[in-house]
């Protein structure tokens, strides 16, 4: 991987505050859950102030997760809209899991996509 997986979550949370309208209140919530989903302890240091292309970011997101076991070469797709899914505005979270669904405040059905694996 050539980026560091910091970097890359910062650079994400970037394009999503630009590109996909995020709030700025959900910043530090978003940063989190996908430290979480990574499994990295810590964010980084310094907040970016220019991405790359998004294939790129996601490429990178991608590589890292198979290499440290997060998920598994045939998972990839999944993977990914789980973490575009965390980078979308709350009206149109993207639920990566049934089991979810139960954790989540009721929306309407109309803004929220489910993917059931």
């Amino acid at each position: 991987m050539v980026n560091d997986i910091k970097t890359v979550i910062e650079e994400l949370l970037l394009y999503a505050s630009e590109k996909l309208d995020m709030y700025d209140e959900d910043y530090q919530l978003r940063r989190n859950n996908l430290l979480d989903l990574l499994k990295v302890g810590a964010p980084a240091d310094e907040v970016a102030t220019t991405y790359r292309p998004l294939q790129e970011m996601l490429d990178d997101i991608i590589e890292y997760a198979i290499d440290n076991n997060i998920c598994e070469d045939y998972e990839k797709i999944n993977f990914e809209t789980r973490v575009m899914g965390m980078l979308m505005p709350m009206p149109y979270q993207v639920i990566t899991c049934s089991s979810n669904l139960r954790q989540l405040p009721r929306r309407s059905p109309r803004n929220t996509f489910t993917i059931f694996r």
